[in-house]
């Protein structure tokens, strides 16, 4: 991974990681408040005289560590016990009482350490006290043990630390998160960032398509393009199908929009662009061949109707009239070709190609959705004929075994692949309102839908030399 990859790692997992600290911190602190406090209170103790001789001064402070040792026996424990009552073990108090000796100022240090602040000065000071009645008198100025300060009962607690256990329960939940983040991207067999993208591909990168959001397409409103003109979506969709145009030396006719998993949305993706052409070029015409899925015609609620399918099985071929029969008028730049209600197998170049010249007579373009090439062996045909072919990616839902095997594919057929597009179906946070510009109404449609009520002699799959009456909505 390069840095391009790691900053796109970066911006795809900061709210995992972010979320995983707070979390982790508001735990940690609601932990910390059920710990009791812990509070410490000290006595402080000279060793020897305060101004004596040389060999003075070191025999004191020879002797310094001796008695710190003395504060921890089990005599001198047992004794405060029993003294103040204390419902705890030796070795419990002995965790909870430290001698600190200083030998260069030959100060005794008693600290000890309880929940009650008052019983912690109480307990500092008893065992100073008793330690110097078992000293007794001195024999010799050198072993002489005097109280320096008093041990006060403390304010402050010395423990919890909450600040500190909750930032290192941050930081607990941040290493987790990277971990975690680190494991996914290594394990994973996604396509993850337009970087990855480029890189699997060797394409040229179109540009990534928020294409849902919050919109939900729906038999009023398929297309977010006219629904959320104002909306991420539209814009960004508007954005790649400029690019698309422009990946080319010359201005495509024929545009073949390839997914590479089972229902990633492609067929949405086209439709959008094809309504985006419509209204800068003129009649622009949807061909469905997505012989995995038909997003595309399911978007637009003409699954039951005769389309591409009873075109390529006609044993008459793709007439004019039966063309311009089977075509469905979304609106006066868009008219779609439905997928048909017949199952599309291996389709072959002649009659593929001859539906394309059909279709291109009546529209400037012609934009055919297909499917994935590893699941549709028509998808590579459609290549052949298309002029440039744009290969689209769904973030974290693309394998890139797919997508490296219809790289391969189309490069082994010699198609024009123009660049590649990275799709992203979910709803992201902090992304601008969906509902921006939204139309009050769909478009105008043609009255072809509208008002037709007739009977057409229509495609369908029949024996050499025979076609099928079937009655259909024109």
């Amino acid at each position: 991974m390069n840095a391009r990859i790691y900053l796109a790692l970066a911006r795809r997992w900061w709210w995992t990681v972010v979320s995983a600290m707070i979390a982790a911190s508001v735990t940690g602190f609601l932990a910390v408040q059920t710990v009791p406090p812990t509070y410490e209170a000290e006595t402080r103790m000279l060793v020897g005289p305060v101004n004596a001789e040389l060999d003075t001064l070191r025999a004191s402070a020879l002797l310094v560590e001796t008695y710190a040792e003395l504060v921890h026996n089990d005599e001198a424990l047992t004794t405060v016990i029993d003294e103040f009552g204390l419902q705890t073990t030796l070795a419990d108090l002995r965790d909870d009482v430290r001698a600190v000796a200083n030998p260069i100022t030959r100060l005794l240090t008693i600290e000890v350490a309880h929940t009650d602040p008052t019983i912690a000065a109480q307990l500092a000071t008893a065992l100073g006290d008793d330690l110097i009645d078992a000293l007794g008198p001195a024999v010799s100025p050198a072993g002489s043990l005097r109280l320096i300060d008093a041990a006060q009962p403390p304010i402050e607690p010395v423990a919890p630390n909450v600040p500190l256990l909750t930032g290192l329960s941050a930081a607990g939940g941040l290493a987790a998160a990277l971990v975690l983040a680190l494991l996914v991207e290594r394990f994973s067999n996604t396509v993850n960032s337009r970087f990855e993208l480029t890189e699997l591909s060797g394409a040229p990168f179109l540009g990534s398509v928020l294409l849902r959001g919050r919109f939900r397409p729906t038999a009023a409103d398929p297309l977010v393009v006219d629904a959320q003109p104002g909306s991420e979506a539209s814009l960004s969709a508007r954005l790649l199908t400029g690019k698309v145009g422009l990946a080319s030396p010359e201005r495509p006719s024929v545009i073949l929009i390839i997914g590479s998993e089972h229902g990633d949305g492609v067929g949405e993706l086209a439709a959008n662009m094809a309504a985006i052409w419509g209204r800068s070029l003129g009649q622009t015409v949807l061909l469905d061949a997505d012989d995995a899925d038909g997003e595309a015609t399911r978007l637009f609620g003409v699954s039951d109707e005769v389309g591409l399918s009873e075109l390529l099985s006609n044993s008459a071929g793709a007439t004019s009239s039966l063309v311009q029969a089977a075509l469905f008028h979304y609106s006066d730049t868009l008219a779609v070709l439905p997928r048909g209600r017949l199952p599309l197998e291996l389709v072959d170049r002649a009659a593929a190609s001859r539906v394309v010249t059909e279709l291109q007579k009546r529209g400037k373009m012609v934009v055919i959705s297909a499917g994935p090439v590893h699941r549709s062996a028509s998808t590579v045909v459609w290549a052949r004929i298309a002029d440039i072919v744009v290969l689209v990616a769904q973030r974290d839902a693309t394998k890139r075994d797919h997508l490296r095997y219809a790289i391969e594919t189309l490069q082994l057929t010699g198609t024009n692949i123009g660049g590649v597009a990275l799709l992203e179906r979910g709803w992201r946070p902090f992304s601008r309102g969906s509902a921006t510009g939204r139309r009050s109404a769909r478009p105008a449609r043609s009255s072809v839908r509208d008002a037709r009520r007739g009977s057409v002699i229509a495609t369908q799959a029949a024996p050499a030399g025979r076609e099928v009456e079937t009655d259909r909505r024109t």
